[in-house]
């Protein structure tokens, strides 16, 4: 019988988060950065607060001395040293809980996050500690979170409803700071000082005994994956198990096994060493192109190259000219005329993919990683850019009778027997021709389709009929 490849155990919250904040646990480079909302953060503290469960945490233990899996970096807030610090586990699985729970519960400054609109804000979270205890009150509403400045006000600034922007006035409303529920001593101690009486003693034993123990003794189920675990079953066990926050599309998870060489993906597009990144480079030929030629309004992305054959007969050096041609390229392109169509408040993006996308392809599985991660992108793209008035729409063709159709039946054993095989498959009984495609795409440009976007149209024939 073959040996599991990875083990479980629980490891207690507070020694977790320590080693998030020393560098121990860090996060392979190819996961999104955190993005969790002050509401969520909330629900996940209150959770805790009642020991009840909030999922296991998967990690990939790294082998002593020996080079990198992944690259990899520090969770967000972590201590300076932590990045010169070569970690004991990469996290997989639980970036989004442990972010959040280091950034509220340990770390001592000011958490970065967003509102449920993605407003972004900068918050102090507490614990109410008489709405805690009262077993009327859904804990979550006893987790307080309150501006920069610890002042909430009302009446437009006006009326300060409630200030804690000391520990005095800490102690006098009863809010116990959340950042400090794995060290309440020195808390505590001036807690009593300040009302000296048994009543408030008592509130702060009972507060202690029944919420922050369960902090303090808090475990997490841990799946650690073992060392020698391939870069392709990291990569496919994060895709099957990462359900927290947003998923990876699949250009990311492909991506994934170049950061396994040491590739730093995040340089590449933000910048390091005091140059700028390929982002600045690509706004600034935006910009240019835009006053060269006037506004963009329709964006259509319609570049494709493949590789006819089976994956394990492929090369990674494949892989990567198949990313940047069918995916990356697309990225860059949004990423250059979006910030015009936003300022506009109008724009029409219309993305080329295609149906080996939606149900696949033999011979064609990067390119169909490609093309599935181009539906998923146009579709967040479309979420995050609909109040903008941009709308962002996908094309997909079936068999089409173009230079890259051709170069796929070369591949095949009988060329004419293949295209035989593919008529009989479609309703319409024939291959597609480009001049199957422009309405479609006309279409999505145009004021007919204003109040159409993040939807995938395949121009196939009758091959596909999703619903």
């Amino acid at each position: 019988m073959k040996q599991a490849a990875f083990r479980t155990n629980p490891v207690s919250l507070e020694e977790l988060l320590r080693h998030c904040a020393s560098g121990k646990i860090q996060l392979p480079d190819f996961q999104r950065s955190w993005v969790w909302d002050e509401e969520r953060i909330k629900g996940l503290v209150a959770s805790i607060s009642q020991a009840f469960p909030v999922g296991a945490l998967m990690t990939l233990e790294m082998k002593s001395g020996t080079a990198e899996t992944f690259a990899r970096r520090p969770v967000q807030g972590a201590l300076p040293s932590a990045t010169d610090q070569v970690p004991d586990q990469l996290l997989l699985d639980g970036q989004q809980r442990m972010t959040s729970l280091y950034q509220t519960c340990m770390r001592r400054e000011v958490v970065q996050t967003v509102t449920p609109r993605l407003k972004l804000v900068d918050r102090w979270f507490y614990i109410d500690i008489r709405a805690a205890l009262n077993g009327d009150t859904d804990r979550q509403d006893a987790i307080i979170s309150i501006p920069k400045d610890r002042k909430v006000k009302s009446a437009f600034g006006k009326e300060v409803d409630l200030d804690l922007s000391s520990v005095e006035l800490e102690y006098q409303n009863l809010m116990f700071p959340l950042n400090q529920v794995f060290d309440w001593d020195e808390w505590q101690d001036g807690f009593n000082e300040h009302w000296n009486t048994k009543e408030h003693r008592d509130l702060f034993r009972t507060f202690k005994n029944e919420i922050l123990q369960n902090f303090k003794g808090y475990q997490v189920p841990v799946i650690a994956l073992s060392p020698d675990t391939s870069h392709e079953a990291v990569c496919l066990v994060f895709e099957k198990v990462n359900t927290g926050g947003k998923p990876l599309d699949a250009f990311e998870l492909v991506t994934a096994m170049y950061a396994a060489k040491g590739h730093r993906l995040r340089d590449d597009w933000l910048g390091a060493d005091g140059q700028p990144g390929l982002q600045h480079r690509l706004q600034v030929y935006g910009r240019a192109a835009e006053q060269k030629f006037g506004p963009i309004d329709v964006l259509v992305n319609n570049a494709g190259w493949d590789v006819f054959r089976p994956f394990t007969k492929t090369e990674p050096v494949q892989w990567d000219k198949l990313i940047a041609i069918n995916l990356t390229g697309a990225l860059h392109m949004h990423h250059a005329v979006l910030p015009g169509m936003v300022a506009r408040r109008s724009g029409r993006i219309v993305n080329i993919a295609s149906d080996a996308a939606r149900v696949g392809s033999s011979g064609e599985a990067v390119y169909a990683a490609c093309k599935g991660g181009l539906v998923a992108f146009s579709k967040t793209i479309a979420r995050e850019h609909a109040r903008h008035g941009i709308t962002v729409n996908v094309v997909c063709p079936g068999p089409t009778d173009t230079a890259l159709f051709a170069d796929y039946k070369e591949g095949a054993g009988n060329p004419e027997k293949l295209e035989e095989a593919f008529k009989r498959s479609i309703p319409l009984g024939r291959i597609g021709q480009p001049d199957d495609l422009p309405g479609a795409i006309l279409f999505f440009a145009s004021a007919d389709a204003a109040y159409v976007t993040g939807q995938v149209l395949s121009v196939s024939g009758g091959l596909t009929m999703n619903g």
